[in-house]
Parts: structure tokens; sequence; C-alpha cells
């Protein structure tokens, strides 16, 4: 039977060469990286980040030349030793120019596209004169300002770093408030501030012009922008709401307050239009709503037309680009919800104006946005900062290689994964479909899909060759083939490719896994237990034992057949098929003799009757406190059954529980619990355990994972409060390239239909060291040895002296990795 079915889709556009896109994240793992420019290489199919932290393994802060090719690859990292911020930079065919700020020195570095130093030139400031703003001229020659406190002067240096030219009290000024723009013929423009704004002009000798101290005040961040013509210039501010337009013999030709129109604007929110007119984006507050804006003005700074843009609540101001298509592109980021957490955000408009669509990334942490550039193949490139756990936690790259239809992967693979029980390695009609088993696509980037139901899966890729698997859940199975190459002649290509998994021996595998969302006490509280056989053979005769908490009262279950025997309580499952699944629930109440915030265990075994000697039954353990209030959409995370929010150990299985209950007015209809995993997490390793309600699976781009409970119809906790709440729980492993010390956060966004997301709490859990792997503690009598320490399964206890055992009382505690009193 052909295994691949390739289907291909032909787009036809005129004049566009179509980009392909990716996402890169590095730099900052240690301490904070700071993205200062993107830009394309000439003549080489790459492009440049200039940054300024730490490179990878590294503490040290630098000034890091970045290159990466077309599929979003670093080609090299080159760090050198500044950690200055730069002041302005100059981008020529084979090689670019950086000024940094060193404070009482300036330094002008030039580079090869390679990241090598090619020069290194050093100017040295008089004492206690600072530097404001400096811009490279069109010749490679150098002008700034000075502030030698009270005087201002205007200096110019040669290519080579020699003193062309200084002024004396060249203009009045008030520390950092002022701007400079070069113009065409290298005359300039400064904008200053001394009480009241002034402007002038200078030739590129530095003779003044003239100068224009009659303007309106613009209060705080002044602006200043030539209009097309280079005859007329625009000042404006970003929180006065106000323009006004300067002649080119310095006379004030109009003056405008958009104070009705928008809140604020951004340094790069206005470009030219045709005839003179100007396009100017902002941040609007209409009804409540924070929403972008597009003003298009003409020569006299009247408003012509205003768009707004309600698709997302956007409360940052953007970037604005006029795009190859004469439309428009905003660039910003934004708050989805209250809080700390922003993402990335595009608009891309046409030539009116009119909304064409949007791009929005979700982000762990807090995203700021730095450049958005055009590409030449027709794409876009945003680059940005994010802060991926809290406040004071590093900063990485964000790098993001957009389409021209806001896409990062535009190619399409489908396929099934089926159980070959007919060892031919390709798909059988009568074959049985596997669901929720793990898809992975190698490419450019590495993809994963989860099958549904009946095996089926779909994902998305940008690079032209992939190598596409399955995952085999354990030993028994094994794919055939183990991988499978597929190639795409065109960026829009759809091909359909069958997976087959074969087994390697015949036996029956339960995983189990039972869970709760909390523990309350004097109480009912309800346990979610899900049993699947992953295995290659029918489980017979299954039957689950569950060792229930002292303090557990037990109260029902969902079961008929089953026998409770003082805390021990046996569940006869029956027969599970291969990949079929079981699940119950059963309530128990939290005697109120338990002390508030005590930890309570579950721990519960399965037994197969067909049991094979290289599989055992698998036993879980869940350890909580009971509760008093709690934050009812939160996040949890387990490591050998007892909850953890700050250590794990290397190597340790994670369990994460993701809570949520619906606190609104009115019923859920559908709740989406979206997962951004770190990049230090193994998605391969995933594994779905309990939930609380019927869930379906989905792995989205950008390490993310989404619960989706469809139909869920989860009561408001006015109207019932015991059902408004839900969860889902999953294991991962981190991946094993971690070390002591390193820290994987964690966060999730949970949508109740269609309101704003609710974010969980960020876990961050610190790689830690374990006691010891194998340790004996003994008493100043040496007559007891404990080991291992830290314990899971079981810890053995000897005594040295056998009549000790049998003649004296002994007081055990028992404690988590996390110095909790478990038991006594």
């Amino acid at each position: 039977m052909n295994r691949f079915l390739p289907i291909l889709f032909f787009f036809f556009f005129s004049n566009i060469i179509y980009a392909q896109g990716f996402n890169l994240i590095f730099g900052g793992e240690t301490a904070d990286n700071q993205a200062y420019k993107v830009v394309e290489v000439p003549n080489e199919d790459a492009y440049l980040v200039i940054d300024r932290g730490p490179l990878s393994g590294s503490e040290s802060i630098t000034l890091n030349v970045n290159k990466i090719d077309l599929q979003g690859n670093i080609i090299s990292s080159i760090a050198h030793p500044y950690n200055y911020d730069p002041l302005d930079f100059l981008f020529l065919e084979h090689s670019f120019k950086i000024a940094l700020d060193a404070t009482s020195e300036l330094y002008f570095l030039e580079f090869d596209y390679s990241g090598q130093l090619i020069a290194e030139i050093i100017h040295t400031l008089p004492n206690q004169v600072f530097t404001y703003q400096l811009k490279f001229l069109s010749d490679h020659s150098i002008l700034f300002t000075e502030h030698d406190f009270p005087d201002f002067h205007l200096t110019k240096l040669s290519a080579d770093g020699d003193l062309i030219w200084k002024t004396e009290n060249a203009f009045l000024g008030s520390n950092n408030i002022h701007q400079m723009h070069i113009l065409p013929n290298n005359d300039f423009l400064v904008l200053s501030y001394n009480f009241t704004e002034i402007l002038y002009k200078f030739d590129q000798n530095g003779n003044l012009l003239w100068e224009n101290n009659q303007l309106p005040d613009f209060q705080y961040i002044r602006y200043l922008i030539p209009y097309p013509d280079q005859q007329t210039y625009l000042i404006y501010s970003s929180t006065a709401y106000r323009l006004a337009a300067v002649s080119s013999d310095g006379n004030l030709l109009w003056n405008k307050n958009f104070t009705a129109h928008f809140n604020d604007i951004d340094k790069l929110g206005i470009i030219e239009g045709p005839l003179n007119t100007l396009y100017i984006s902002g941040k609007a507050n209409i009804d409540n709503i924070n929403t972008q804006i597009l003003m298009h003005l003409n020569v006299e700074g009247n408003l012509i037309t205003k768009k707004q843009y309600n698709e997302f609540n956007s409360n940052i101001k953007g970037q604005l680009l006029r795009d190859s298509d004469n439309g428009f592109l905003i660039a910003t980021a934004a708050y989805p919800a209250l809080g700390f957490s922003s993402d990335p955000y595009i608009y891309k408009l046409d030539t009116e104006g009119n909304f064409i669509w949007s791009w929005h990334q979700e982000r762990l942490g807090s995203y700021i946005h730095r450049e958005a550039i055009l590409t030449s193949d027709g794409g876009y490139l945003i680059l940005g900062n994010e802060n991926i756990l809290d406040i004071g936690s590093p900063y990485q790259n964000h790098l993001t290689k957009l389409d021209v239809n806001g896409d990062v992967y535009t190619r399409q693979i489908n396929g099934q994964l089926v159980i070959d029980n007919n060892q031919t390695c390709s798909l059988e009609e009568e074959e049985e479909g596997l669901s929720n088993w793990l898809i992975q696509l190698n490419g450019w980037q590495t993809f994963f899909e989860s099958t549904d139901e009946n095996g089926f899966f779909s994902i998305a890729c940008n690079a032209d060759s992939v190598l596409l698997k399955a995952i085999p859940y354990n030993s028994l199975w094994e794919a055939c083939p183990e991988e499978i190459t597929i190639h795409f002649d065109n960026i829009f290509d759809t091909t359909t490719v069958n997976l087959n998994m074969q087994t390697t021996e015949f036996c029956p595998v339960i995983e189990l896994d039972i869970s709760t969302p909390f523990l309350r006490r004097c109480f009912d509280n309800t346990y979610y237990a899900t049993l699947k056989n992953r295995g290659t053979t029918v489980a017979q005769n299954i039957q689950l034992n569950i060792d229930l908490d002292p303090f557990f009262i037990f109260q029902e279950t969902s079961v008929s057949d089953y026998i409770l025997s003082g805390e021990l309580f046996t569940i006869n499952i029956g027969n599970l098929d291969v990949n079929e699944s079981y699940n119950f629930t059963f309530k128990v109440e939290v005697s109120c003799d338990a002390s508030l915030g005590e930890i309570h265990c579950l721990s519960a075994n399965s037994l197969i009757q067909n049991e094979c000697s290289s599989f055992h039954h698998h036993r879980i353990l869940e350890c909580q406190p009971n509760i008093g209030s709690f934050d009812p959409n939160d996040k949890r995370a387990f490591v050998n059954g007892y909850q953890t929010d700050q250590f794990v150990t290397k190597d340790s299985l994670i369990e994460y529980q993701i809570r949520f209950q619906n606190t609104g007015t009115d019923t859920a209809f559908n709740v989406v619990i979206k997962d951004t995993l770190s990049h230090l997490l193994d998605i391969s390793s995933f594994k779905l355990g309990s939930s609380s309600h019927p869930v379906q699976l989905e792995f989205g781009k950008s390490r993310s994972i989404i619960f989706k409970f469809d139909n869920i119809m989860l009561p408001d906790s006015n109207m019932n409060e015991a059902a408004s709440h839900g969860f889902v729980k999953f294991k991962i492993h981190h991946i094993p390239t971690l070390e002591l010390g390193d820290v994987i956060p964690n966060k999730a966004s949970i949508y109740f239909d269609f309101n704003e997301p609710i974010h969980t709490n960020v876990i961050g859990l610190e790689i830690q060291a374990p006691t010891s792997v194998y340790q004996n503690i003994q008493t100043e009598n040496s007559f007891l040895s404990i080991y291992p320490q830290p314990a899971y399964k079981e810890v053995n206890f000897q005594f040295m002296e056998e009549q000790l055992f049998y003649q004296e009382d002994f007081s055990l505690d028992v404690f988590n990795a996390n110095g909790q009193l478990l038991m006594k």
C-alpha cells in the first residue's frame, strides 16, 4: 500500500516571494539579556541580532553578535567584553559600526558580519562630562552632544575618532531632555528644553542656522522627525498628546492636541504618507477598552481618517511600519489580562488601514517589544525580550519570523497511527488507531502532536525536509519504520503519511493516576482515577488496591464491585483492552480530628492476572495537605507523590496539576487550558494523567499544550460550589542536561468560554541535589540504620541489636523533601 499520499495546494500571488517562519529563544540564562537590533546581513542568507548579556553557559555580561540563518538556527554567537549600552548603529555593505556609552569614554567599534572585531576607537570625555545624544553621519563621522554642567556642546569626530570641531555653549538644555536628527546633507536638528522647548538647526560644520524658542510645551519625552520632503519638521510627545510642525526656516506651522484620539504613541509610531501626510499609531482607551489606533493626518495636521482595532486588549503603544504592499504593520506587546505577563502582538492592515490579520503568541512571562523589520523575502522579523519567570529573573531574546500571511508554519502533514497487527509496516483497513500517542516532527524546529481518539494527527511545519516519528510508550512497542523522511517542494504543500506501531512482546501494562484538586478538612473530597492499558495485549482481571490515609473516612464511589476493609479500598476492574481506559471517582471525608495543614497520603497499586515478568504493576503515591481557603485557579507540582513549589532532584519525574474553578455568575460551557512549557522540559516524555472531566489534548506551536474541556457545563460557585471545580494532571521529565541550580519555570492560562484568560501562578522548580543517594543514619549508640535517604517507595530500618527492637518504644518522624512533617 502506498504510504505517502501527497496532496499539493498551489497558491498564486503576483510579485510576492513567500518567507518561511521560525521561533528562536536564546541568551539570558543567568542574567538579563537586552536585545538592541535585528538586521538582514547584506548579500547573505542570514540575520544579525545584536544584544548585551550573557551567552549560553556564561555569567559575564558582554556585547554579543549573533548570526542566524533563514531557518532560525544560530550560526555563531561571538561575545565581546563591552558591558555598555549602544548609542547608535551604522550598517555598511561589508561591516557595521556601534557606538557605546561607557560614561567617561565613548567606544566606536567596527565588526564584520561574522561578528569579528575589525577596529576599536576610544574617545575620552572630560571629567564630569556626559553624553546624551550620538549619531553616525552618512560619511561615517560621529556627532554627539556633551553636557558639561551648566553648558551643552556639540562635538564632531571623524570616522577615525579625530576631533573635527566642537562648539562652545551652542545650545541651551536640561539634562537628557533633547533629541537630535541628521538631515540627508548632514545638516542636523537639535530639540532641547530649557524651561521651554527650543528647536535648533545647524549646518554640518556646527554653525547655527536658526532657533525657535516659541514652541508649545510637550511636557515630557519629545521626539523629532522630518516630513518626507525634508522641509517640514514634526515634534511630538508620547504623553502630552501634542504634535507640532515647524517649517524649514524655523517657523511654527501648526500645533495640534490629540487628547481625544489617543493616550500614548511610540517613538517609532509615526511614518510618512503620500503628499507629505502622516500616519500615526498609538493606543487609546475607548469605552474602558484599550485599543490600537491608526490616524492619517494631512500636511496641515488635520485628521483625514482614523481606525481602531479591538481584536485584542492592546494597552501598549506600538511600532508602525509601511509594508512592501503599501499596507501597514503595527508591532507591539499587549497585556491579555491583569498582571505582569505580556505577549507579542502584530496587526496587519491594508493600504486604507483596514484590518487583515493579527498574530499573537502567548508568552510565559513579561514580553518587551524591541524591533520589527520587513525582510527581503516578503516576511517579518519580530525581536523582543521576555522575562521568563517573574520580576527579577533573566530576560531572554525572542526572534520570530512570520510569512506574508502572519504564519510561522505553512506546511502540513496529516496521518494516522495504528497498531500494525499484520506486521506489514503499512496501514491495513482493519487496523486500530492509537489515541493520545505523541507524534514528533524534527525539521528546523521540533514539533509535537497528540493523536486523537482514532489515532489521527496533523502537524504544521516550515522546513523543506523533516523527520516524522511516533514515540513508543514503552519497550513493548516499536515504530515501523523508526522514522520517515518527508521532502516538500512547495511552501504550502500538504501530505498524508501513516505510521505503524508493532509489538516486541505481548504483555499488559497499566498506567495509573489518582488525584483530587484539594482536601478540605471536615468536608467530602472527590478523587478522580484513571487506568490505561499501555501494553500490547489485554490486561485480565485487574484489581486495584488503594490505601487510604488514616484520617480519610470513606463515603462513596462510582463503581459497584469493591471491598472496603479498614483503610484498604479494593476495586475489581475486570479486563482492559489495548489502549483502553477506565475512569471512576470516589469520595472521602477528611476527619475533623486532622490538624489544619496536615499532609494526607493516598497510595495505590494495580494487580494483573496475566502480568509479565518484565513489567511490574503500577504503584502511585499522592500526598497533599488539607486546606482552608485557596486560589481556585492555580498550578501545583508533585515529585515522588509529594507537593513541591521550590525544588526537584535531578532526573525526577515531575507531575503538574492545573486546578480551575468557575467563580463567575453563569455556567461555563467550555474551558480551555493552555500551558506553554519551558524549554527545560522534555515534551517527548509527556504523559497525560487524571482529570476531573473528559479532556481533549492538543499540542500547539512554541511548546504549548492545550487541554480542551468541551461542553463541560461547569456551574458557577454561587450555584454549586462543590461542582464548580476541575483539574487536569500530567507528567513530564526535564531535559537531561540540566545542572544543579537551574530553575524550571512553568505556568498556565485558563480560558472560561470567551472571557479573558486567567493566568496561574508561576512555579519555578530548582534542580537540587538529594541529601544522598545512599546514606546510613545512626544514633550515638549505633543501634539503628535507616536507608536510603531520600526515599521513594520503601525505607529500610535495620536494628543492630535485635532485643532493642522488641523491648523499646520508638518515635518516628517522616518529612518530605521540603522539610514538611508528613507523619509521626
